[in-house]
């Protein structure tokens, strides 16, 4: 069934992706190498900022291709890693004013949808 056709009824399902499908490889990769590290350097804080940087860096890609549900994911977890990331708080506020303007609640935290997979031509 396509997820797209839940889009027109709220709270029936795990909200659907919508926006400009992008590649996310690179960032992908960022966070995987990144949460990597991470999970090697668990007590390493320079590691955790850095996983919420790439996190960051695709919830901000993810923002500008207006895929607004998956980058708010993305977004919260980089908030999760580093409490303080001021530009991650700064999106995830105006995500959720888009989707107040739109009168449409935004996914709650864990219910994002992963990023739209690009087509392969």
């Amino acid at each position: 069934s396509d997820p797209r056709a839940a889009n027109g009824m709220p709270g029936q399902q795990r909200p659907a992706a919508t926006g400009d499908p992008i590649d996310t490889t690179k960032f992908d990769n960022a966070i995987r190498d990144a949460s990597a590290a991470a999970k090697s350097n668990i007590n390493d804080p320079a590691a955790k900022k850095a996983l919420a940087d790439a996190y960051y860096e695709r919830g901000f890609a993810l923002t500008e291709a207006r895929q607004y549900a998956a980058a708010l994911g993305d977004l919260r977890r980089a908030i999760k890693l580093d409490p303080s990331h001021q530009d991650a708080k700064k999106w995830i506020d105006q995500i959720v004013s888009i989707y107040q303007m739109l009168k449409r609640e935004p996914p709650k935290e864990g219910e994002e949808p992963s990023p739209l997979p690009m087509k392969k031509a």
